[in-house]
C-alpha cells in the first residue's frame, strides 16, 4: 500500500491518452520500452482493454470500470493487463444507469448499502482482482441530496471489509453549484477523482487547489475530445472548436495540473456515426480519420512536450506546431 502511495504521489501528472493508428494500422513509432514520461500517463475505460494488451508500453496506469456484477471475462481482463506490469485501478459501478447516477427524475431507489458492499467484497474476491489497490466508488458522483450520507456509508463498510486497499471518492464538480464544494470534503476518501471538464481556468485552479489541500492522492479529468464540447453533446459535431479554443484550455489545465503535482486523465471519446446510438466511440475507433489522427499526434508529440515546458508558462498567442490539432495531416 505504501508503494502505491508513494507512486501516485511521485507522478506529476497522468493523461488518459490512446494512439489510434498503432492499433488500427500498425504504424507506431514508439519503442517497445517505457520513457519517463509515458509513466505518467493513464489509460480509462473497459473498452480500452485489449487497446491495453497490445500497448501496455505507451500508458502507465488503467483504470477500469468494474461492473455491478462481474463476468469471468471481467477477471480474465484484469488478470492479463495486470500481467504486463501496469497499474491497474478500478471504478466499481454501484447504479444501475446514469439515471440513478445523475439523480434525475424517476430514478429507482438507491440499493441497500450493505447489498452494494456485499456485491462488492464478491467481485473483489476473485484472485485476479488481488493487484488492484485503489478503488473508486462510481464515477461522477454529487454530493447533495442524500448522496453524500450514502457514500459516507458505503464506504465506511467497504473499507471495513476490503482494509487492503484504498477507496477513492470521484466527484462531478461541474455541477457543483447545487450543493457547497467544501461539503464533498465531508465525504470520507483515500484519495479523488476529480471531474471538472466545464470550469473556467481560475475555477479550475481553485477547485484543485481546494483537493490537494486534503493530503491526499488526487487524479484530474481533461477533455480531449475534439468533435464536441463537454456538456453539449445534444447539439452534436462543433469541430471548430477545439482548433479555436479547446487546445487553449488543455494546455494550461494540464499546466495547472502539473503544477499541483496533480496526475491527469484525459477523455477521449468520439459521438457515434450511425443511427440513433448512444454510445460513445473510443478516439482510437473513431469513424472520422482526423480523430484518429488527432489522438496519435496527441500521444506521440503533445503530451510528451506539455511534460516538459516550464509549468508557469503562458497560453501561446497562436497554436504551437506540437500542440495536436483537430485533424492532422
Amino acid at each position: 500500500m505504501n508503494d502505491i502511495k508513494s507512486k501516485l504521489f511521485r507522478l506529476s501528472f497522468t493523461a488518459l491518452v490512446i494512439s489510434s493508428l498503432a492499433l488500427y494500422t500498425g504504424v507506431s513509432a514508439i519503442p517497445q520500452t517505457k520513457s519517463d514520461h509515458v509513466e505518467q500517463f493513464g489509460v480509462y475505460g473497459t473498452r480500452w482493454a485489449d487497446w491495453v494488451k497490445l500497448n501496455h508500453h505507451l500508458t502507465g496506469f488503467y483504470i477500469y470500470q468494474i461492473p455491478r456484477k462481474t463476468k469471468p471475462v471481467n477477471a480474465q481482463t484484469v488478470k492479463e493487463i495486470s500481467a504486463t506490469g501496469i497499474e491497474v485501478l478500478a471504478m466499481q459501478a454501484i447504479y444501475p444507469s446514469v439515471k440513478e447516477r445523475f439523480l434525475r427524475k424517476g430514478m429507482r431507489p438507491d440499493r441497500e448499502v450493505s447489498d452494494v458492499v456485499d456485491q462488492i467484497a464478491l467481485n473483489f474476491s476473485a484472485p485476479a482482482f488481488d493487484n488492484i489497490q485503489v478503488v473508486s466508488i462510481d464515477e461522477e458522483n454529487f454530493w447533495w441530496n442524500g448522496r453524500a450520507d450514502y457514500l459516507t456509508d458505503i464506504y465506511h463498510l467497504l473499507k471495513s471489509r476490503m482494509r487492503n486497499r484504498e477507496i477513492w471518492q470521484w466527484f462531478n464538480d461541474n455541477q457543483h453549484q447545487f450543493a457547497p464544494v467544501e461539503d464533498r470534503f465531508k465525504v470520507p476518501a483515500d484519495g479523488y477523482i476529480a471531474d471538472m471538464y466545464s470550469l473556467s481556468l481560475s475555477d479550475y485552479e481553485t477547485r484543485l487547489r481546494e483537493y490537494v489541500s486534503q493530503g491526499k492522492a488526487v487524479i484530474s479529468t481533461l477533455w480531449a475530445s475534439p468533435n464536441w464540447k463537454h456538456g453539449q453533446r445534444a447539439i452534436g459535431r462543433q469541430t471548430d472548436w477545439w482548433d479555436r479554443e479547446g487546445w487553449r484550455t488543455f494546455y494550461m489545465k494540464t499546466l495547472i495540473n502539473r503544477r499541483y503535482g496533480v496526475r491527469t486523465a484525459l477523455f477521449m471519446y468520439d459521438l457515434p456515426y450511425r443511427g440513433d446510438g448512444r454510445k460513445l466511440t473510443p478516439n482510437f475507433k473513431s469513424e472520422d480519420p482526423c480523430v484518429r489522427a488527432f489522438t496519435d499526434k496527441l500521444f506521440n508529440v503533445t503530451l510528451p512536450q506539455l511534460g516538459t515546458i516550464p509549468i508557469d508558462s503562458a497560453i501561446p498567442a497562436i497554436r504551437p506546431d506540437w500542440m495536436a490539432e483537430r485533424c492532422p495531416t
